[in-house]
């Protein structure tokens, strides 16, 4: 009985403890619980959820680290000027929001574009929204549980610059705030004893203001919210208290289970996290005294195991269907086209380029004075824990690499792709700096290390977002120009040219698009009316990248072709063979495709680009869809599915048809 008391006040103690330290999420869990018993506000709720459940989903995880204690007693200075910080950040991004004009298309807009129709089927028909939902992660490349997470804040803010504003607030502040802390932490136990670290909002500053990190929001990717949940398994994972987590654990196990059914592509950052902490725990273990090594080996094992049953298990009973659509599908050969750098050296110097040569410059220099420090014994340098730094600097140098090894084998890069590195590089690049610059016992000095690590943040972040241009040599050494406002000079153009097919097809009939650039692309149409209408004005139809969507036979079936002059295309055109061989042929009336069309209406577009819709006047005859088989079968033998199995099943539909129709 007593036993059983006992347990009962522990998990009542555990239990208030747990309230005390997550008062907002209770207090969101209730108003949770009140919204969905009123029938009213049900769907509200629904909507709220994947929000709540995310957030407490975090909390679990990074509950009981030091990272989680550093930001609960901070002092109140620290909290004001966290709080100041933040303010002006957001007064920043607010201004640099209203630069923006433009239709966004494609990347920019596709889950914006995803969530929008999510909440338009959600307050009409929850429960099969929901259901299509958790069905769509074993059935789709890009499933909807993201949009389930961010449904709540994109109906209160459906338009885009509202939507990726909110971004900023909901995941880029609080992973800053996440990883600033941890990196804190950690310098104030390298540093030593008596000793303390520069203020907290000088780590948070320097963390919040990269480039590389702002570019995805900025950008339009909602990838942010994975972002944040992967920071906070980082934090978890190398955590002092890890060995002594069990429930943690699972949490921990459900956080990386969850941040790659989000977006897949975050297992590239998994592996690099898990070769990472695998490294720093090894190392753990061997600096542990000789007696605590064995308890703390088993102790670590039982997590791993833990954390390993709690990551497999949701995944093996319910989404098999994801494992085998994300491990069984040849995804370097469908995303090769993606693969912009033919070496690894300009791959590398693309990765200093987009996170900034002067961050890394000045990590190295770090790492050199305070091992010299080290070694010479000065007396600033006593106390200080350089086996510790080195750890944990190089098992995260290591982990990076992995990942992007790793990735690189499938593609390179893309903005929202750099999130599976930026935490590692946070730990690598930015700690062995402010370490350095916390050194210094004199608060004067202090003082002017802490001005330098804050002036050479903000103004390499307004480099890298275009906000200033740096001249002569000081450009050639701050972050490259990465992101830029988003501004068309064409809006009314494109806007003519949308209503124009609007009008022409009446909702009905197909229009094809024979073009694949980031200016126009057949998401152009469904995006202008965002987030006002959620449905296409018309169908459309298209094949952008000839190793992924291959040939697409609607082509046959479109009535309206739309071209341009000249080709729009992202990629090299050897990539982009169907666009350019289309566009090519319809736009040649002497062609044998080129004769089924005449020349409707063109459209002066931006970048000196004339788009041109042709209109289809006889039926696509089938030597012609022969003979445009065995172009592409010549230029893709090895691509049968892509293309010469498409050929066959559109040629034996014709047969039937003609079939049917003489019968």
């Amino acid at each position: 009985m007593q036993l059983i008391h006992f347990m009962k006040e522990t998990a009542m103690h555990r239990m208030e403890s747990w309230l005390r330290n997550h008062m907002f999420l209770a207090a969101g869990a209730v108003l949770l619980a009140v919204l969905l018993v009123v029938p009213l506000t049900r769907t509200t709720a629904i909507s709220l959820s994947g929000l709540i459940i995310f957030y407490a989903l975090i909390a679990f995880i990074v509950s009981r680290t030091s990272t989680w204690q550093v930001l609960k007693s901070t002092s109140s200075i620290d909290k004001i000027s966290l709080i100041l910080v933040s303010a002006v950040f957001l007064v920043f991004g607010g201004w640099y929001f209203t630069r923006y004009h433009f239709i966004p298309i494609w990347d920019n807009a596709f889950y914006w574009m995803a969530t929008l129709s999510f909440n338009n089927t959600l307050f009409s028909i929850p429960h099969d929204t929901i259901v299509q939902m958790f069905d769509s992660v074993n059935k789709s490349d890009y499933n909807q549980l993201l949009c389930w997470v961010m449904s709540f804040p994109v109906h209160l803010f459906p338009n885009w610059t509202g939507t990726f504003f909110t971004e900023l607030i909901l995941a880029v502040i609080p992973a800053s705030l996440l990883m600033a802390a941890f990196l804190w932490d950690k310098v104030d136990v390298f540093l030593g004893p008596n000793k303390k670290p520069l203020p907290m909002w000088v780590f948070y500053l320097l963390v919040l203001l990269t480039p590389v990190a702002l570019r995805p929001v900025f950008s339009g990717y909602l990838d942010g919210m994975g972002f944040l949940l992967f920071v906070a398994l980082f934090v978890s994972l190398f955590d002092s208290d890890l060995p002594n987590r069990r429930f943690g654990a699972i949490a921990i196990g459900l956080g990386l289970c969850c941040v790659f059914l989000i977006r897949r592509w975050f297992v590239f950052g998994v592996i690099g996290l898990a070769v990472s902490v695998v490294i720093y725990w090894v190392c753990q273990i061997i600096r542990s005294k000789a007696q605590d090594r064995l308890l703390l080996f088993k102790k670590l094992v039982l997590r791993a195991i833990t954390i390993a049953v709690a990551l497999f298990a949701p995944v093996l009973l319910f989404f098999q269907g994801f494992l085998n659509r994300s491990f069984g599908g040849d995804y370097s050969q469908s995303y090769h086209s993606w693969t912009l750098f033919n070496s690894y050296s300009a791959k590398f110097a693309n990765l200093f380029e987009e996170f900034g040569w002067l961050w890394f410059a000045l990590s190295l220099i770090s790492i050199a004075v305070i091992a010299w420090m080290y070694l010479k014994k000065s007396q600033v340098a006593e106390g200080l824990d350089f086996a510790g730094l080195a750890m944990l600097v190089i098992s995260s140098y290591v982990g990076v690499l992995a990942s992007l090894l790793v990735f690189w084998r499938i593609q390179d890069f893309s903005p929202q792709h750099w999130y599976i590195v930026i935490p590692g590089l946070w730990i690598a690049v930015l700690l062995p700096l402010l370490l350095a610059f916390s050194i210094p016992v004199l608060v004067s000095r202090r003082a002017i290390t802490g001005t330098i690590a804050v002036v050479l943040s903000i103004a390499n972040c307004a480099t890298g977002l275009s906000a200033v241009s740096a001249p002569g040599i000081l450009g050639k050494v701050m972050n490259a120009p990465i992101q830029t406002p988003f501004v068309q000079s064409d809006v009314e153009q494109k806007s003519a040219f949308v209503e124009y097919l609007k009008q022409k097809t009446q909702g009905t009939d197909m229009v094809y698009f024979a073009a694949a650039s980031s200016d126009l692309n057949s998401t152009l149409p469904q995006t202008y009316f965002l987030p006002y209408a959620y449905i296409q004005p018309f169908p459309v139809a298209s094949a952008d990248v000839d190793s992924r969507d291959g040939f697409n036979t609607q082509f046959f079936d479109s009535k309206y072709v739309v071209t341009s002059s000249p080709v729009s295309v992202h990629m090299t055109k050897k990539n982009e063979r169907v666009v350019c061989e289309l566009n090519a042929l319809v736009r040649d009336k002497s062609s044998y495709l080129g004769r089924h069309y005449k020349q409707d209406r063109s459209f002066q577009f931006s970048k000196k680009t004339t788009v041109t819709v042709y209109e289809k006047i006889s039926p696509i005859e089938k030597d012609d869809v022969v003979r445009l088989q065995q172009y592409f079968t010549r230029i893709y033998p090895g691509s049968n599915k892509l293309f010469k199995d498409r050929f066959d099943e559109y040629l034996h539909a014709m047969d039937k048809n003609k079939t049917a129709a003489i019968g």
